[in-house]
């Protein structure tokens, strides 16, 4: 599958979502003063169009991570079959 969940995590509670959500799922997962974390769904090959927009935004990104394959396997651990739907067709 092509599509992959990353966790980005960026300073100064910058909400992302305004930036990207025209073309991408945006999830605010955290958000403080000090720093925001969001999962995005997008093509693999994205991720590199998506990091350069970040920055030439101004938002200084801390971290960013492929969480595709955590996220599968901890919900597939999960009895709850609804979940398991949601996660599979994420």
């Amino acid at each position: 599958d092509n599509l992959r969940i990353y966790n980005v995590i960026v300073v100064n509670g910058v909400d992302i979502s305004e930036l990207l959500s025209n073309r991408y799922e945006v999830f605010c997962r955290s958000k403080d003063n000090k720093e925001s974390t969001f999962r995005i769904k997008l093509p693999r090959e994205d991720i590199a169009k998506v990091l350069k927009l970040l920055i030439e935004h101004g938002v200084q990104i801390v971290e960013y991570s492929d969480i595709t394959h955590d996220i599968k396997d901890f919900m597939l651990e999960e009895d709850d079959d609804e979940v398991l739907y949601k996660i599979r067709n994420y």
